[in-house]
């Protein structure tokens, strides 16, 4: 076969050749965090406050005696981090930290919302009409993104057609290439 190119009336144009190629791309792995953190909601408000009253926080003496603002304010938060070791345990969860993407909008963010909500009615009542509208959802959602994110780069590329390093840049990101 003559890997020339023809033009729309099937005449070969051999100044015009045609490249073949495979290329690999390769997300990057996602990056993690440990982060800590207490279910302060879970704490019992009355029994909370009985706990704080017999402390020196609400010592009138400690309040007259002391002139240092700094000493107070440390006296404070160490009296209310014991107190508070004894009510919320301290959990830790690991978390995928995500790029802030510039095409996600507030409009996807509320159809993802919704397509979650769908998810969560489905799986509970295992119904074949909560699972259509969930598929829907997830089409409608996947629409929106694909839309959103050519929207973007085409007015980049429009915005930015005459300075070549920003369309490399542009291009180089689309293609996953590593910053080295």
């Amino acid at each position: 076969m003559d890997p020339g190119l023809s033009d729309s009336s099937g005449k070969i144009s051999h100044d015009h050749l045609a490249v073949n190629f495979k290329a690999k791309f390769a997300k990057p792995a996602p990056v993690q965090k440990t982060i800590s953190f207490r279910k302060l909601s879970t704490i019992n408000i009355q029994s909370f406050e009985s706990d704080i009253e017999p402390s020196d926080l609400l010592n009138d003496q400690l309040l007259a005696t002391c002139t240092d603002v700094d000493k107070l304010v440390d006296a404070f938060t160490s009296e209310l981090s014991m107190l508070l070791e004894r009510y919320p345990p301290l959990r830790t969860k690991n978390i995928i930290l995500r790029n802030n993407f510039p095409w996600y909008t507030h409009q996807l963010y509320e159809a993802k919302h919704k397509k979650q909500k769908l998810e969560c009615n489905w799986r509970k009542s295992k119904l074949c009409i909560d699972h259509q509208l969930y598929r829907v959802q997830c089409y409608r959602v996947n629409k929106l993104l694909k839309e959103e994110r050519v929207a973007y780069y085409s007015n980049k590329i429009a915005v930015d057609s005459r300075d070549q390093k920003s369309l490399y840049k542009i291009t180089k990101y689309l293609l996953g290439a590593s910053d080295e």
